[in-house]
């Protein structure tokens, strides 16, 4: 309960409105003060965690501050990008809007890419 009590809080506009959409999603009763109680001290907590991560990394000597974090970099990195044409309507348009699309056609293009990591087994 205390996650969706702080996810709300921090995703919200306003403690109050987190209040009212904790009240109509998970029927939960709950004031705006004390979401903003529990919101602001996971903040804190994680402010906390941040800061002792960082002091960490600081310590480091420089080579290891270079290094990665997280897994080892992959035998191949792929990217593949493709680009083609979509045909896009307004449907609710103005007669002014009508207009401007009929020069300039309904056609539009569209740009997609894909990451990959790829390895195998030798």
């Amino acid at each position: 309960m205390l996650r969706k009590v702080v996810y709300a809080g921090s995703h919200a506009s306003s403690f109050q409105q987190a209040s009212q959409d904790l009240k109509e999603e998970a029927e939960l009763e709950i004031s705006a003060q004390r979401i903003m109680r529990a919101t602001k001290h996971i903040g804190q907590e994680r402010v906390e965690q941040r800061d002792t991560e960082t002091e960490a990394w600081s310590e480091l000597s420089l080579p290891e501050q270079q290094g990665r974090p997280g897994e080892q970099t992959p035998q191949v990195a792929c990217v593949e990008m493709d680009g083609g044409r979509l045909q896009i309507r307004n449907r609710k348009a103005s007669d002014e809007e009508r207009q401007k699309t009929k020069r300039a056609g309904f056609w539009r293009e569209d740009k997609v890419g894909c990451l990959l990591s790829l390895s195998s087994a030798v």
